[in-house]
């Protein structure tokens, strides 16, 4: 997943490339009219929550730290969090379908095992 998203294969996440993850995994097609899209400013900021050493681009660490906090949240904080403004909310979208997506995943490789031991 984070090779699809560094473009550059800089080891490192930008806000562009960042953008492009958060509308790809909230389902979001900039295309299509009456989507509330992902700006490069709300990308930006989504990085002020994972960039811990400040220096302006996600490494791959700060991203799975990132991931592993909000998959370990509970369903009343996501919504505590989500309340905060309109960026929270779309973070929370964000962690959630994320989650759904790994959950989804864990389940077809579960399957394939089986089907395979059988």
């Amino acid at each position: 997943m984070w090779l699809k998203y560094d473009v550059d294969r800089s080891g490192t996440l930008d806000p562009s490339e960042i953008r492009v993850l958060i509308s790809e995994v909230m389902d979001y097609n900039a295309v299509e009219k009456g989507r509330d899209d992902v700006t490069l400013e709300e990308a930006t900021r989504f990085m002020g929550f994972l960039d811990h050493n400040g220096d302006g681009v996600i490494d791959e660490n700060e991203f799975l730290l990132f991931i592993v906090n909000a998959m370990t949240m509970t369903i009343e904080n996501r919504i505590n969090f989500a309340h905060r403004s309109p960026m929270h909310a779309k973070v929370m979208v964000f962690c959630t379908n994320l989650t759904e997506r790994s959950v989804n995943i864990q389940k077809a490789i579960e399957r394939e095992i089986e089907m395979e031991m059988k």
